[in-house]
Formats: structure tokens, sequence, C-alpha cells
């Protein structure tokens, strides 16, 4: 990102206007209420763009002040013109780090706006927001700024083919995220790149019968349970290669988890939400062997009832039941 500060002086805005010309103040004055009161878009487009280049030099500060630009910048945000958001955004990035701007952006209000600007498929606006969020984010504003929602919109602009929009992102979560906060985040990421790409209609009830089975093999890897340990916090020893392989465990949560997979995506598949279930621990289950998971439908109806259990070395390591729902869900 480009230097944004012009170091202009109040004597060198004056050697730059004609003697005979317009008062800057003025003038921007005149460009606030031009774009109010016209009804050509062209107009507001070239009048919004104006302002977000005077924006650009802080001796127009108390003008733009005055004259409630910024107030015109928001406001631009919600509209459906691109170009308009644009120079909007543009100029709401250069008035950022000055203090009484600063305290006007960072209303509710007018933050959400811009960070609602984060998934849109303009690159020029994402880059603009992006950078206004870079530039907002202080130790002290951070806890405001950096919400969950936004964070994951963020991380995901990680992924974007857009070079800048990507660097950028980047440096945002590097310095705005613990270490933990960036693994959970992949984590999350990797599992909704998995859902996307198991699209599947909704089934519904009828589809159905007592006694239908689905039955997964799975080996669980060592990586999987420290993703595992990362993403929830268990990081209890037994799980871990602090004891030796023969007699690691795997969390009795990743086993369901695991169960959980086949009911929303096989059994029944998507659009199953869970109402309860009854879980039993029988036996230990260890790392790098194999686990065969089954699943079996035993109540057909409004609330379906299924029955599960995970075997290692044909022993029951775990069992339970769950009163399922279907939905009128899509993926």
């Amino acid at each position: 990102m480009s230097d944004r500060i012009m170091f202009s002086t109040k004597e060198r805005l004056r050697r730059r206007t004609p003697a005979a010309g317009i008062d800057r103040e003025e003038y921007i004055e005149h460009l606030v209420e031009e774009f109010h009161t016209t009804t050509n878009v062209e107009a507001q487009e070239q009048v919004s763009a104006n302002l977000a280049n005077f924006a650009y030099d802080p001796v127009n500060y108390p003008f733009l002040k005055k004259s409630s630009c910024l107030e015109l910048f928001i406001q631009t945000l919600s509209l459906p013109n691109d170009k308009l958001v644009l120079h909007g955004i543009a100029g709401i990035c250069n008035l950022c780090l000055d203090e009484y701007f600063e305290s006007v952006i960072l209303a509710p209000t007018n933050l959400a706006a811009i960070t609602a600007l984060l998934p849109k498929d303009n690159t020029e606006i994402v880059l603009q927001a992006l950078a206004t969020l870079t530039l907002l984010t202080t130790p002290k504003t951070k806890e405001q700024i950096c919400i969950p929602k936004v964070v994951r919109d963020i991380q995901r602009l990680r992924e974007s083919k857009h070079i800048p929009i990507k660097r950028l992102a980047s440096v945002f979560i590097e310095d705005n995220c613990t270490k933990t906060e960036i693994i959970q985040l992949k984590l999350l990421q990797n599992i909704r790149k998995n859902l996307s790409q198991s699209i599947r209609q909704f089934c519904t009830v009828e589809q159905f019968r007592v006694g239908d089975e689905v039955t997964v093999v799975k080996r669980i890897t060592q990586k999987e349970v420290d993703d595992f340990a990362r993403l929830t916090g268990d990081t209890n020893p037994i799980h871990t290669t602090q004891v030796p392989e023969s007699k690691r465990v795997v969390h009795g949560a990743l086993l369901n988890g695991l169960v959980s997979g086949v009911i929303g995506t096989r059994l029944p598949g998507p659009g199953t939400v869970v109402l309860s279930q009854k879980l039993h621990f029988l036996r230990k289950c260890y790392v790098n062997e194999e686990v065969e998971i089954c699943v079996r439908l035993v109540e057909n109806r409004k609330i379906m009832r299924v029955q599960f259990e995970c075997q290692q070395e044909g022993e029951i390591v775990f069992k339970g039941d769950a009163r399922l729902m279907m939905t009128h869900f899509r993926l």
C-alpha cells in the first residue's frame, strides 16, 4: 500500500491556488452541496471522486470536517453504485488516521458499513475496506474491530487471487491474531472447504427405512488428533506424542464428531439436526489404528432415531443413539 500522507502545508496550498481562484473551503462546500442536490449519477461520481482526492491531503481536513464530507462518504457505502462506494471507502481510508474522523468512523453502524464491504466482488472496494480496517486497528480498537465474523472474512481473503488483497489480509491476520487463533481459522476454513465439496440435495423421511445402515472405515492419524486438540484446547497428554504411540488415545469427542459426519452426510444426510444423544465410551480408542463407524436407522418418523457404534480391532469402543430431525435445507 502506498504512502497516503501528503506533506502539504497551508502556505503550500495558498501557493497552489491561483490568486483569482475559488477558495478551497468554499469549493469543497460546493462539491458536497452538489452531491446532495443533483440527480445526475455521473455528476455524483465525479464529485465523490474529487472529494476523495481532497481527503488525501491533511491540509484539507478542517474544510472536510466543516462540510460534513465524512458523512457523505459513509452514505455512499450503502448505495448500489460501485463507483460511489469505491470513492466513499477511499475517502474514508484517507481520513481514518485523523483523531476526529477516526472517532466517527468507529461508531458501530459506520464500522459495520465498512466491514460489510469485505465479501464484495469488486476487488478495488475490498482492498480499500481492508486497508481502512488495517489502519484503524490498534491495541485500543482491536477488540471492537476484530470480531469473529470480520476476522473470518479477512481470513478468507488470504486465499484471494488478487495479490494486494491476499498480502494485506495476511498482514492483518498475522498482526492481530495469535498463533492459536490463526490455527483455528485454518481448521475452520478446511472444514468449510470439505463441506462445499459435498453438495447434496435435501432428503425426505420417506426415502429411508428402518434397518438402513451405513458403515465407514477411518484411520485416525496423530496429525488429526493434534489438530483436534488445538481446535478444542484439549491438550491432555494422553492424546499427544508425550506418551508412547501404543498408549496414545483418541479424544472421545473426536469419535463422536466422526459419527456426526456420517449422520450429516450419509444417513440421514444433509439437513439433519441432532436433537439429543446418549453416549457410552466403553474402551480406549488408539491413534493410527482403523476405526469402523456404523450408523443404523431404528425409528423412521418425524423425530428419527439412529444407533451408532465405533469398533476397533473387533471391539466396540464407543456407542450410543441419537434423536434427529430432517430440515428443509440445501447445501
